[in-house]
Order: structure tokens, then C-alpha cells, then sequence
């Protein structure tokens, strides 16, 4: 079993049950990685990055090492906290100014962003939504702002997207 981590400048790889790193990295360039998720194929790997880019790195074992290659580099937005979230098919890039951007994983040189912003609050500015991001199975679950009167609101996002095979 192998475990994906990232420090500022890598994404490295650990094999859990034989307690060694692995030799090669995938690196971030001048960047920094804020966030990191792994898609749902295998050898798939996204990286945000301070720059409010995210990396898409593919990954292969090759003998005792793991070579890495960018796909993609997508321009999200000028956010260096970007948070990210993955489900089968899709890939969730949130931001801090309370956008959701969705892109289709199965076509990264057209990878255009479907940008979903939800409504806020009266009195309420972008600045004042915490992201939080969590993905299972089809589902995107969202943290958004609470009401005047306390009340926690969640967003959850089914998704029915399938990549043609």
C-alpha cells in the first residue's frame, strides 16, 4: 500500500508496510502545494499550488522508482489557499472567494471550469465563507456560511457525470 503526502515543493510517496520512501518526487517547480488530492484512477494526482493553479501529475512505478509527469497545469484564480476535492470523473477546486469550479478528468488539453458560486447571505461578503471540502463515492459535500441566527448550512453535490469508455 502505497501513501501520496506533499510538503511545499513535493509530492512524495511512502510504502506503508515496508516503511520506505520512494526515490522520485513530483515537484511543484518555483510554486508552493497547499493542498493535494488523488483522483479516483490510480497514478493520478492533483497539487494546488500557491499560485492558485492546480498540477495534475500522472504516476507510474517504474521498477523501484515512481516517475511523475505533469498532464495539466490549470489556471483556477489567484487564490494561495486553494482547497481541492476529487469524485469519479470530476475535479473540485474551491476557493476563497466562495467559488466552486468542476472540471471533467477524462480531456485535461480542453479542460475548461464550470464555476458554481452559492448564494450568500445578506450582509454577507465572499470573504467571510470558510471552504471546507469533502468527496465520497459521487457526492461533494461543502461547508457554507451560517445564518443570521446560527444555523449551519451544508452543500451537497451529487454528481451523475460517467466518462465515456
Amino acid at each position: 500500500m502505497t501513501l501520496a503526502f506533499f510538503t511545499e515543493s513535493k509530492i512524495g510517496f511512502t510504502k506503508i508496510f515496508d516503511k520506505s520512501l520512494a526515490p522520485s518526487f513530483c515537484e511543484s517547480g518555483t510554486a508552493k502545494f497547499v493542498d493535494l488530492t488523488v483522483d479516483a484512477n490510480a497514478g493520478t494526482f492533483y497539487g494546488a499550488t500557491n499560485r492558485g493553479e492546480v498540477m495534475v501529475f500522472e504516476a507510474s512505478n517504474r521498477a523501484d522508482a515512481i516517475e511523475c509527469k505533469v498532464r495539466a497545469v490549470l489556471k483556477v484564480g489567484d487564490d494561495p489557499q486553494m482547497k481541492l476535492a476529487s469524485t469519479q470523473g470530476l475535479l473540485f477546486a474551491a476557493t476563497n472567494d466562495a467559488a466552486l469550479h468542476l472540471y471533467k478528468t477524462d480531456d485535461w488539453a480542453n479542460a475548461q471550469a464550470a464555476v458554481y458560486r452559492p448564494p450568500l447571505l445578506e450582509g454577507q461578503t465572499e470573504t467571510q465563507v470558510e471552504v471546507l471540502l469533502s468527496a465520497k463515492f459521487n457526492f461533494l459535500l461543502s461547508r457554507l456560511p451560517s445564518t443570521s441566527d446560527g444555523t449551519a448550512r451544508l452543500l451537497v453535490i451529487e454528481s451523475f457525470f460517467n466518462p465515456r469508455k
